[in-house]
């Protein structure tokens, strides 16, 4: 978004802090003025108290940023300002128009998952979305989620994320192989892949010739621990990959059979919507997002990934249906572009911004 608002002459200010400087810098990157502050409060400990261990750092890392912002604002005299949901970084309402993105707060995710969490991050969060001027949700999901777990009453505007179709598309001289099924994302339990495990254990014995492939940055405890869903003699049917940069995404999404993401809880899907617009056929959690992005048997199926057999069953046939699999993919890239796109959500962004503030 910040390279597109730049390409139709708007000044754009990103400010935060960097853990890879040890000072603070100010650098320019296609057009994108960038401010990295130097994190001092990361390696601050915390101070004694009887029984208690008492930290300011979280306080101050907040009030510092916000302090900086002004000093920004100052000098640049932006229209808005552009803030997350996530652990709530500012500490003071800053003196123009603020928008905040919620993407998932971590306390939000707790809530959904019917987990505690810790109440100075909630606290944080929510005096970040309380003091905002207008809020932006991912997908209405983590919008609803969120109002739920702060009790808000302020009223969310949803813009979903995109993906650039020009990036991700269908690879020239890459073959599909119908037998794969390709997971991109974090190898993480929130993303529901003890339940693809369970489903992929039913799936092997129906199919002899799948193979699921993974990409995303290893966290070998759990990987142990998934492996031990499956039995010993399959085991060589489970790809790790590790991450994949960006680039080379495209020719992954294009050489899978079928894309899935049984995630239990997703802000929004960026990985679907990418395999999408690679035209790679969909199966997506129920749960979620998954019903922002997918119609269900027009261009991917949903699945309750708890359901174990019936899940197997399900993506058996999608995979032995090659008529269907086309159908899929052609409706699903052709449903990003026009929904999705970093075009589409690029104008909404902006018309929001104009709206809101009369013009930016």
């Amino acid at each position: 978004m910040a390279q597109a608002l730049v390409k139709k002459n708007k000044k754009v200010i990103i400010l935060g802090y960097d853990p890879t400087v040890n000072e603070d810098t100010v650098s320019k990157d296609e057009g994108i003025i960038v401010h990295r502050l130097y994190d001092s409060y990361e390696k601050k400990k915390p101070f004694r108290i009887g029984r208690f261990y008492i930290s300011l750092a979280p306080f101050r890392k907040r009030y510092s940023l916000s302090k900086e912002l002004e000093n920004l604002i100052v000098t640049y005299k932006p229209d808005c300002i552009e803030s997350y949901d996530w652990s709530g970084p500012l500490w003071l309402k800053p003196s123009v128009h603020l928008v905040v993105r919620m993407h998932g707060a971590n306390a939000a995710y707790k809530y959904y998952e019917g987990l505690r969490s810790s109440k100075l991050i909630k606290f944080f969060e929510k005096r970040n979305l309380v003091m905002a001027d207008s809020v932006i949700a991912v997908s209405d999901h983590v919008g609803a989620i969120t109002k739920r777990a702060f009790k808000l009453a302020s009223h969310y505007t949803v813009i979903h994320n995109s993906t650039d179709t020009n990036q991700f598309k269908p690879q020239q001289n890459v073959k599909r192989d119908y037998n794969q099924i390709l997971y991109v994302g974090r190898i993480v339990k929130r993303k529901g892949l003890i339940e693809l495990f369970k489903v992929l254990n039913i799936l092997f014995d129906l199919n002899p010739n799948l193979y699921v492939r993974l990409a995303g940055r290893r966290n070998e405890e759990f990987i142990n621990e998934l492996l031990q869903l499956i039995e010993a003699s399959k085991l060589n049917r489970v790809q790790f990959l590790d991450f994949i940069p960006n680039k080379d995404l495209p020719e992954l999404y294009s050489r899978a059979g079928v894309f899935v993401m049984p995630s239990r809880a997703e802000a929004f899907g960026i990985t679907a919507i990418e395999a999408m617009s690679c035209a790679t056929p969909v199966v997506l959690t129920i749960k979620a997002s998954g019903p922002e992005i997918v119609d269900q048997g027009k261009d991917g199926y949903l699945l309750d990934f708890t359901n174990f057999r019936e899940s197997a069953e399900k993506l058996n046939g999608l995979l032995l249906d090659k008529a269907k699999l086309h159908a899929f993919g052609v409706a699903g890239r052709e449903k990003v572009i026009k929904k999705f796109s970093t075009e589409v959500i690029n104008s909404q962004n902006m018309g929001f911004y104009e709206k809101e503030k009369g013009g930016v």
